[in-house]
């Protein structure tokens, strides 16, 4: 099945990412990336999942049962050609990382407060500085890439163009 991931404009939706730049020291204008958010409709499968939950009404706890070994396992094999054993797979709440880029600027010739400043400043984005994350972080930043590709070549072509001028 095809997927639509043409940008939603989400603007004036009081969205996190777009509605409250300013709030958050950038300006209104800046090119968000920093919030694990994605830009484009939400997959019709996973949809009508939530609508069957909501539907029910009841919003307990729940957990994991035999049709989650039994959906991933024989995806791994179709996808990787890896036999998975059920006892090897663990509960997790969700793909949180699958979406968002580490990107390693060790190499340029900044410290870590002229890189940020050269980032919010002068390319006019809002990403995620690794340093926000501990020290390992430094000189890192994380840019979520869910969204379109319009707008993500749109961020790194301001991002290179501003950390690679003099």
């Amino acid at each position: 099945m095809g997927y639509d991931f043409s940008f939603i404009d989400r603007k004036d939706t009081d969205c996190l990412k777009f509605d409250f730049t300013r709030e958050r020291g950038h300006r209104d204008d800046c090119l968000s990336y920093w919030v694990a958010d994605m830009d484009f409709k939400t997959a019709p499968e996973i949809l009508e999942s939530v609508h069957e939950r909501v539907n029910h009404g009841i919003f307990g706890y729940t957990n994991i049962k035999d049709h989650y070994y039994e959906t991933v396992a024989p995806w791994m094999k179709r996808h990787h050609g890896y036999e998975v054993r059920r006892e090897w797979l663990i509960e997790t709440p969700g793909p949180d990382a699958t979406y968002l880029l580490w990107i390693d600027c060790s190499a340029l010739p900044y410290d870590d407060v002229e890189l940020n400043r050269r980032i919010v400043e002068d390319a006019n984005l809002w990403l995620d500085p690794g340093n926000i994350f501990g020290r390992e972080g430094e000189m890192f930043q994380r840019i979520n890439v869910a969204t379109s590709r319009e707008y993500l070549e749109k961020g790194l072509k301001a991002l290179v163009e501003n950390l690679l001028k003099p």
